[in-house]
């Protein structure tokens, strides 16, 4: 099971969904468009990976696609990664270039959006009103994990998201778009920076998936992707849930032999965000 692109985008999501702690009933997090309709951010990667990575956006941040080159070597050993993956309103599509492989699991915002959709009237108020809350609860302590206007990176205002084993998340400010990460992960150290953002057209070549290979579903992902945006929606709705534990889908997942230890980090630090949003409630 591949989780890096399901918790990885997820954790992202959640970060932009409560950085900023704005009424939700004037605009659904999930609903935000970028402040431009396209967008060409050329990122560097250096650290124990090293390489380069370009995100292609159009329709207001609504379909990306992000280009990925890179090299990781470690204890003497080189993994060549070459790969692209696509985010549109309904899924994440993540192709590996080189091994010919694609997979493709339900987009984050779009399992929060179906559990939004779903409540009452009445249940919508309340969690919008405990979602402004937990966002306050964010940018004004609880151990720091969100700053807002923390930095500018290339001219425009950033987010810090704090993550675990002391790393950082810098995110254009109220969006999920991420400019500058910086992951510490058992000692080794990576960092991905945007080195120039074009707002220019971007050309549709970028956005068409790659000839001979077949995205397929993978069920045990798009389970628990699915059930944790349920999950949040549900403790957002009923505070008393969350103090029961929020992150029991996450920590329930046994992790697998042929799990990565990068997909076993990013397991664990699902997990602890949302053990850190059960205690935002647990008073």
């Amino acid at each position: 099971m591949k989780v890096q692109n399901v918790f990885g985008c997820y954790l992202v999501v959640m970060a932009a969904v409560f950085a900023i702690p704005t009424a939700w009933a004037e605009e659904l997090p999930w609903e935000r468009k970028l402040s431009f309709e396209n967008a060409t951010i050329q990122y560097s990667i250096s650290g124990v990976e090293h390489g380069t990575e370009t995100l292609y956006i159009r329709n207001y941040g609504r379909e990306r696609a992000t280009y990925t080159e890179s090299s990781t070597k470690i204890m003497g050993m080189e993994a060549i990664e070459k790969s692209v993956e696509f985010v549109d309103a309904d899924y994440v599509y993540s192709y590996n270039l080189q091994a010919m492989e694609g997979t493709k699991t339900v987009n984050p915002q779009k399992s929060m959006a179906q559990a939004y959709a779903a409540l009452t009237a009445e249940e919508k108020i309340e969690v919008e009103k405990n979602a402004e809350k937990m966002g306050h609860a964010l940018s004004q302590g609880m151990g720091g994990n969100i700053q807002e206007n923390a930095t500018k990176i290339l001219g425009y205002d950033c987010d810090k998201v704090n993550i675990m084993g002391g790393g950082a998340t810098y995110l254009l400010h109220g969006t999920d778009i991420a400019l500058k990460t910086e992951v510490n992960m058992m000692g080794l150290k990576m960092v991905t920076q945007a080195t120039s953002i074009d707002t220019g057209q971007v050309d549709a070549k970028y956005f068409v998936h790659p000839k001979g290979i077949v995205a397929e579903v993978d069920p045990e992902a798009e389970a628990m992707a699915r059930a944790m945006g349920q999950r949040v929606m549900d403790a957002l709705k009923d505070p008393e849930a969350a103090k029961k534990g929020l992150g029991a889908e996450v920590h329930g997942v046994v992790p697998q032999e042929n799990m990565t230890e990068e997909d076993k980090q990013i397991l664990e630090q699902a997990g602890e965000l949302l053990k850190g949003m059960q205690n935002l409630f647990g008073k």
